[in-house]
């Protein structure tokens, strides 16, 4: 079955711990593309000419399996429980899950000091490093860790593996300053990994092959992809633009403005702000200043579009507002970005805009079909089902909704220990979802939007007023008198679609997010 060299369908061959076994167990299959799958942290994956998918799994030099597999299982994941029951193998200071369907091992905890030393290891594959050095912060200190790996780079000691081992240290320490350049932001890891470069392997091949020096945040985006920039919409003749109104805006261009700058914020998120709930903790304009930015601006627009509505003179005037902002919100969900489409349905529905039952009659059914779609695809019903499928889905560049992620990471560190085996070694496992949740997240800053800034739109929104609650039922009152015996509030019905709120917002909070019950936990 192996060596078979009948042209049929892609076969899969999935093999632990390394791929140098290849050529020795399958010299005689004709291959038809090599790649990494990264779903699999222990295993590679080859796609073959065979009949059937083919489950090959090593250990040492004996084959521990050779099995058909007729479809590829997403419980086969390593991490991934479902459907799996997998034995605890306990070895030194470190413990293996071996998976009993796919005899697969994955590291389930360890000590740090084995942590770091798997790291190390020549069987272990590169999934592992990148859930490593991305969760540091969780588990250790970067410094700590640059420190331990020069170190062992320059030992006092030089032994017959010291090439291989520093060679697989220059890997190491090129994919974490490559990936994660913010760890290499602060001035002690940014001096320690200028004397790397420049002392420890001065004027060679492998310190040109390593990377530039980080000198910001931004190196992050220097592999973005760049569609092409679409035409702007011009601004009216004959109104100066710092005396511009909302519906002076071609509704296209304000989508594609407020995705510009939404998007800016999200991507400065440094992953030191989504340790441990920092957000939550007192004082996180201190602590998480991007995220507390980026949870302002939330409740800010969504605010400004209940303001805006109630602000608007006349009845036809105020249906065209309501219109334009479901065009909007539309327009931003085509571009994947989520962010904005949360923001403009979290205003529409505060009690103040939902009760105004002659503007909503006078809306198009055609306008009020796309809410009530964009309602059902931001319903937090089910986890945030459907929000989380176009996700999946989406290609960069997107703006995703941060509240989301931040639920992940709340429930990820409250539903499991940080430490096992009587909290002598750390939860590897719970940093493996972490680094799920960081990598998609860091997948959506890496892409930027092509669009061209607009400055007069940009600067109209720096400057939009707000009004609060009591206030904007107060103008909601003055555009439509409540009726006698009481008109019932579309509210109710609206947050039930919505769902629960993410967080902990008081009853008389605020924030527009809290009261259309997608807030960010706070």
């Amino acid at each position: 079955l192996i060596s078979s060299t009948t042209p049929s369908p892609t076969a899969t061959v999935r093999l632990s711990p390394s791929q140098n076994m290849l050529p020795y167990f399958l010299k005689d299959v004709r291959f038809k593309e090599l790649r990494r799958c990264r779903s699999l942290p222990c295993l590679f994956t080859w796609d073959l000419y065979g009949e059937e998918n083919i489950s090959i799994t090593f250990q040492s030099k004996q084959i521990l399996q050779a099995q058909v597999v007729n479809s590829y299982d997403e419980n086969n994941i390593v991490g991934n429980r479902r459907g799996s029951n997998p034995e605890m193998i306990k070895q030194d200071d470190i413990i293996y899950e071996l998976h009993k369907d796919t005899k697969i091992f994955s590291v389930y905890a360890a000590t740090r000091k084995k942590l770091l030393n798997h790291l190390l290891d020549p069987t272990t594959e590169i999934d592992y490093i990148h859930q490593y050095l991305e969760t540091a912060l969780w588990h250790t200190p970067p410094s700590e860790i640059f420190l331990r790996l020069i170190e062992i780079y320059n030992p006092t000691m030089e032994s017959d593996d010291l090439v291989k081992t520093r060679v697989r240290i220059i890997g190491i320490i090129k994919h974490w300053a490559t990936l994660f350049p913010f760890d290499f932001i602060e001035k002690e890891m940014k001096e320690q990994l200028t004397n790397f470069l420049g002392v420890i392997v001065p004027s060679t091949v492998a310190r040109e092959d390593l990377i530039t020096l980080p000198g910001s945040a931004k190196y992050l985006y220097l592999n973005q992809r760049q569609p092409l920039c679409p035409k702007t919409y011009p601004m009216p003749k004959g109104i100066q633009e710092d005396r511009c109104l909302f519906l002076d805006f071609h509704p296209t261009e304000v989508a594609r403005q407020l995705t510009l700058v939404e998007h800016s914020r999200f991507r400065d998120i440094p992953r030191n702000e989504l340790v441990r709930q920092l957000w939550m903790k007192p004082n996180p304009e201190l602590k998480t200043p991007q995220i507390n930015q980026v949870t302002k601006a939330f409740n800010r627009l969504s605010y400004w579009v209940a303001t805006e509505i109630v602000f608007t003179p006349t009845f036809k005037q105020r249906v065209t507002v309501v219109k334009r902002m479901i065009q909007i919100a539309n327009k931003c969900y085509s571009w994947n970005n989520f962010n904005t489409v949360m923001e403009i349905i979290a205003g529409l529905y505060l009690s103040s805009i939902q009760r105004l039952k002659r503007t909503w009659k006078e809306v198009p059914k055609k306008y009020m079909t796309i809410f009530e779609d964009l309602t059902t695809f931001i319903s937090s019903h089910g986890n945030y089902r459907n929000y989380r499928a176009a996700l999946s889905k989406a290609e960069p560049p997107a703006n995703p909704y941060l509240g989301v992620y931040l639920r992940d990471l709340t429930f990820i560190e409250d539903g499991n220990k940080e430490f096992v085996e009587d909290d002598s070694m750390l939860n590897f496992y719970k940093l493996k979802m972490i680094s799920l949740v960081l990598t998609n997240i860091i997948k959506f800053q890496k892409t930027t939007y092509a669009f061209e800034p607009v400055p007069a739109i940009q600067s109209y929104f720096d400057k939009i007023m707000i009004l609060k609650d009591q206030a904007l039922h107060k103008y909601s009152q003055l555009c439509e008198q409540p009726v006698t015996g009481g008109a019932q509030n579309m509210t109710a019905s609206g947050t039930a679609v919505i769902g629960s709120t993410l967080g902990t917002a008081s009853s008389n909070s605020s924030s527009a997010a809290a009261r259309a019950n997608i807030a960010f936990k706070r």
